[in-house]
């Protein structure tokens, strides 16, 4: 999810499922405004500890969804004093007199509905596609009845989620992109529900590939492929609308055109400086689109999948650089924000875009012994790769006016 600068009133802590969030406990550790751009970079976000209690936040829900409630968690000093018992009774309070001591924010829906879809189109026009998705719904409706008493009037039940989910992939008739059928599910259940004043949806989509024969795409047959396709959407009954997509485990290494120097020396480092080395990552990437309200998204239909498929060249292309001559890199930092600068310059309709890029080593391979002194030395040629512990880099690039 697209990280949020936060205050110290106000807070929207990056999260998980089951975790114990303390309010005012996360904090930007740097952020830099180019003078000569029109870009903001945000590189870290550093947890603090904090000593009062927590706040337990719902599992269910999605990045998107917590950060879009997590203006309404409250530290405890911030909420109103427990009403007190009247005295010379002993009577245990009613279920709603102690709801109304607490602030309950609560969330329920369906996370792995798996769902594929085949539009079958004739081989003139492009041939049939295919799609397989993971869809996870998480709504916010006013059933507080159902946690203080036995009254589930008002919960629209996790199956009737699920169900959902099939149904309007049955009636996309026409190809749509997994943005809007994200969207689509959220305005179901704003709309159809008067109880429900949000849904987040979050879809992966398995990464399936037309395959090529003797030259030619094929009509109807496809194989897997590896990076997967990501997006989180949160529709409000107000039609509010946020819209993130991303790319998943998005491998890349080049064998050349790499250092690391001037770096921090100390008694702590062993590392040596490098102008050449192997670097590989695994990009993880989410970028956000200016579209705020239902309103705002474009008459004609806008094709999110083209604007993925386009964002990965441009990551690639940026990483690699000219198929002959490659380009250097100092730093994976430097490389990140590259990377991502050339997304926003090339693509008006992105926002921000957040990368997190791990170092995947390849570890120079020396072996020798009292025997074999020179069993091998490493002459640019033999590594051990490994992935633990690895370095993480990532950082937040958006645009000087936009909302992180």
């Amino acid at each position: 999810m697209m990280p949020r600068r936060h205050s110290n009133n106000q807070g929207s802590p990056k999260i998980g499922p089951d975790h114990i969030v303390e309010p005012e406990t996360y904090r930007l550790t740097a952020e830099a405004q180019n003078s000569n751009t029109d870009f903001r970079l945000v590189t870290h976000c550093n947890r603090v500890p904090y000593p009062s209690a927590g706040i337990v936040f719902s599992p269910y829900a999605s990045r998107s969804a917590q950060l879009s409630c997590g203006d309404r968690l409250h530290h405890a000093s911030q909420r109103p004093p427990p009403h007190s018992r009247r005295r010379g009774t002993d009577q245990i309070p009613s279920p709603a007199a102690m709801a109304e001591r607490f602030d309950l924010q609560s969330r329920h829906g369906k996370s792995r509905v798996r769902v594929s879809r085949v539009w079958r189109r004739p081989a003139a026009a492009g041939g049939h596609l295919f799609v397989e998705w993971s869809v996870a719904v998480s709504v916010v409706s006013d059933c507080l009845p159902s946690y203080t008493s036995d009254d589930n009037s008002a919960i629209v039940a996790t199956d009737s989620i699920k169900n959902t989910v099939y149904v309007k992939a049955k009636e996309c008739t026409e190809v749509v992109s997994m943005e809007e059928f994200a969207v689509i599910l959220g305005r179901h259940f704003t709309s159809l529900y008067p109880q429900v004043s949000e849904a987040s949806v979050s879809i992966v989509e398995r990464p399936w590939e037309r395959v090529v024969v003797d030259g030619k795409p094929h009509s109807h047959g496809f194989k897997l492929g590896a990076e997967k396709h990501s997006t989180e959407v949160t529709v409000k009954k107000s039609g509010s609308l946020l819209i993130n997509s991303g790319i998943l485990g998005y491998s890349l290494l080049k064998t050349t055109q790499s250092g690391f120097e001037g770096f921090v020396r100390d008694r702590y480092t062993l590392l040596p400086e490098t102008r050449e080395r192997i670097v590989a990552t695994e990009v993880t990437a989410w970028w956000r689109y200016p579209f705020e309200h239902i309103s705002q998204l474009p008459s004609k239909p806008f094709c999110f999948t083209q604007r993925y498929q386009d964002v990965k060249k441009v990551l690639a292309d940026t990483f690699f650089g000219p198929p002959d001559v490659g380009v250097y890199s100092p730093s994976v930092q430097n490389t990140l924000y590259l990377m991502a600068k050339e997304v926003l310059t090339r693509f008006p309709d992105i926002s921000s875009v957040q990368l997190r890029m791990p170092n995947l080593h390849f570890l120079p391979v020396n072996l020798s012994g009292k025997e074999n002194p020179g069993l091998v030395k490493f002459a640019d040629d033999v590594y051990m790769p490994t992935d633990e512990p690895h370095g993480t880099i990532e950082a937040t690039l958006s645009r000087a006016n936009s909302k992180l």
